[in-house]
């Protein structure tokens, strides 16, 4: 009988990767490239991960829900529904 780990429990068991830098610049200015993201900020230095902050361009997805008939009372309530 073979008593070797299957193989998803010898990937489970490696070790992580070393530590990853990326420049934020790039990602952020291609995500700025969809009109309808306003700011795209990446937050990662000194953190086990990176993540993305975005805040929509309010103007044009206001603009993008009066044409597609979405109802919506605050840009809160936009944001949810978009």
């Amino acid at each position: 009988m073979d008593t070797s780990p299957s193989p998803i429990a010898r990937k489970n068991s490696s070790r992580p990767p070393a530590e990853k830098f990326i420049a934020p610049q790039p990602i952020e200015n291609s995500l700025k490239l969809n009109p309808f993201i306003g700011t795209a900020a990446i937050i990662g230095d000194k953190r086990k991960f990176a993540f993305v902050i975005i805040s929509p361009n309010f103007v044009l997805l206001e603009t993008w829900a009066h044409e597609n008939k979405i109802a919506f009372s605050s840009r809160a309530e936009l944001g949810r529904r978009s």
